[in-house]
């Protein structure tokens, strides 16, 4: 029986270095794998969060009415000159009429 505990021993002596290396690597590969997981997670996480933020605040639509609003005022400042000059003409061109 004593034999026998020895065999044995040197059988797992014998595999030992194999045992213990592939276990490292499988722990290994297991912590990258789940820091991995993690980082997906959360960038998936942030990416939710700021699209909630951005769709909430409107910050999309108030740069649209704004970029909206400054054409309208610069159409209406063009159109308010326009008439201006019209009418400065019709004035001056009644003037020479009635100066002839």
């Amino acid at each position: 029986m004593s034999q026998e505990k020895v065999d044995a021993y040197k059988k797992e002596k014998k595999g030992r270095k194999a045992r213990i290396a592939k276990q490292k690597k499988i722990r290994k590969m297991i912590k990258a794998g789940l820091a991995a997981a993690v980082v997906i997670i959360a960038g998936a996480i942030a990416v939710r969060v700021y699209m909630v933020n951005t769709a909430s605040t409107g910050a999309d639509t108030v740069v649209e009415e704004s970029a909206d609003t400054e054409v309208a005022a610069e159409t209406a400042t063009d159109t308010t000159e326009a008439t201006t000059d019209t009418a400065t003409e019709t004035t001056e061109d009644a003037t020479a009429d009635a100066a002839e």
